[in-house]
């Protein structure tokens, strides 16, 4: 027997089946292993692990363990991020301090010239959680000869993955 599909998901998106087993596993205790065929996200997840005195069996993980588990993660994600930033602090400081009227706001451009995908992509990644009414960006097609010329007009008509929040974006 071939086991169904199953769609990818997060723990915060528990499949139905998912939620119906491991309900099922609190109230119950355990469960046998194939009752969870169909929803093998809850073993990778770590909503359930094989019993210790047996394997046949898989029995559920505390929901506070759970939880915590997943906002230690969390937690850590964030307190990386503070490193991060402390570190760029740390880096931008000197020469901050050795141009300091450069260090205002009023003396960044609107406009920016760019070059390269990735820092073109990188810039357009930062711009749109702040953008309040618009965002344009314009890409001349100069240089674009051969393949990168064909697939250019492909790859502007595609839609890109960060959208304005609660707003629509559209091509010209």
């Amino acid at each position: 027997m071939t086991p169904v599909p199953h769609a990818e998901h997060g723990i915060e998106d528990l499949c139905a089946a998912g939620t119906t087993l491991y309900e099922r596993a609190l109230d119950g205790g355990d469960l046998a292993a194939g009752d969870a065929v169909e929803a093998p996200c809850l073993v990778d997840l770590g909503l359930l692990h094989p019993a210790l005195d047996d394997p046949g069996r898989l029995e559920p993980v505390a929901p506070a363990v759970a939880l915590n588990r997943r906002l230690r993660g969390a937690r850590a994600r964030i307190a990386d991020e503070w490193r991060r930033e402390e570190r760029l602090v740390e880096f931008f400081a000197p020469p901050m301090r050795i141009a300091p009227r450069l260090a205002t706001t009023a003396d960044s451009p609107a406009l920016r010239l760019l070059s390269g995908t990735r820092r073109i992509n990188q810039a357009i990644e930062e711009a749109v959680p702040q953008a309040r009414r618009e965002l344009l960006c314009v890409q001349p097609h100069t240089g674009m000869a051969g393949e990168r010329g064909e697939i250019a007009p492909l790859r502007l008509l595609r839609p890109r993955p960060a959208r304005l929040p609660h707003r629509p974006v559209r091509d010209p």
